[in-house]
């Protein structure tokens, strides 16, 4: 598993923040920045194993959302979580 949609806050399992949300495992160099993004939190059961949360509704729904950062937060944390035979074979074909 390298991503998921829809997640939940500890001690509320039907926050709307999180459920339409993108979790994914960001990088450490760059988790930091990410959470200072009103737009990222720290879901439960995976958070404290890294993974943040990229929250639909508080962007405002699919008009505003920039897919391109969606697809890089993606493929960041595919590139964590994949083996590495995986990943050699994704730069491959991006070569």
């Amino acid at each position: 598993m390298f991503a998921i949609f829809g997640g939940s806050l500890k001690g509320d399992h039907y926050a709307p923040v999180a459920r339409s949300s993108l979790l994914f495992l960001p990088d450490a160099s760059e988790r930091e920045a990410l959470i200072g993004d009103e737009r990222f939190f720290v879901p439960a059961y995976v958070g404290p194993s890294g993974w943040l949360g990229l929250s639909f509704h508080l962007i405002g729904g699919a008009d505003e959302v920039d897919w391109v950062e969606v697809a890089e937060l993606v493929e960041m944390s595919y590139r964590l979580t994949a083996p590495v035979t995986l990943v050699r074979e994704l730069d491959a074909r991006t070569d």
